[in-house]
């Protein structure tokens, strides 16, 4: 993907965001929800005038972050072997703040869905689509699964990333289950993310260790 087509993508992606935000702001109360806890159940409650405006303000400063602080990488040469794949990963995250963003106002509007339980098919999207790029990555200081071992050997950060994008497929499989489950949902979003990030961490440094103490 071309950053310009990247560009275009993401100020579509804003101006649909636009659009629902003003459309849902007259039918919202005053106060609407605007943080739940592990059970789904709203615990937290804001004026709309100024919470309606934080996702989006976050689409914004997220994707500034992502985009331009690899920017300063020593090894931007190799950001720029897979920038395509890490630009649909970029629209891929506001996909799911927009999804996010869409379930606050409904759930704002009266609906009695469960947060938590909805939100498991879009984080196991955006988990498989970590997945995705994982698999794509070269060895850089921002993006990926950056250890002491990966960085010092591009051996260790090809096996690694290769074990990494296994792990989050597996993760975002793993996750499904609580969308019929939805008492148990939260932990059906964190357990296997936390697994798929830990294991290949813990893999950089036996396979490290393998190849330069073989002995």
């Amino acid at each position: 993907m071309k950053t310009r087509t990247f560009w275009l993508l993401f100020l579509i992606l804003m101006l649909l965001t636009a659009a629902v935000t003003l459309w849902a702001y007259p039918r919202l109360p005053d106060i609407i929800p605007t943080h739940w806890n592990a059970q789904g159940q709203a615990d937290d409650f804001s004026e709309k005038s100024g919470s309606i405006w934080i996702l989006p303000i976050m689409m914004v400063g997220t994707t500034l972050l992502l985009v331009f602080l690899p920017k300063l990488d020593p090894l931007r040469k190799n950001l720029d072997l897979f920038s395509g794949v890490y630009y649909i990963f970029v629209l891929c995250v506001n996909g799911f703040f927009l999804y996010l963003h869409i379930l606050t106002l409904w759930i704002g509007m009266g609906s009695r869905i469960q947060m938590v339980q909805w939100l498991v098919p879009a984080y196991a999207a955006l988990c498989a689509c970590c997945g995705w790029m994982v698999g794509r990555a070269k060895p850089n200081w921002f993006i990926g699964l950056r250890t002491p071992w990966t960085l010092s050997d591009e051996r260790v950060w090809d096996q690694t990333h290769a074990l990494g994008r296994k792990m989050f497929y597996l993760a975002a499989a793993a996750t499904l289950p609580g969308i019929f489950w939805p008492q148990a949902a939260f932990f059906f979003l964190i357990g296997p993310l936390l697994l798929a990030s830990f294991i290949p961490v813990i893999y950089s440094y036996f396979l490290h260790r393998k190849l330069h103490n073989p002995h």
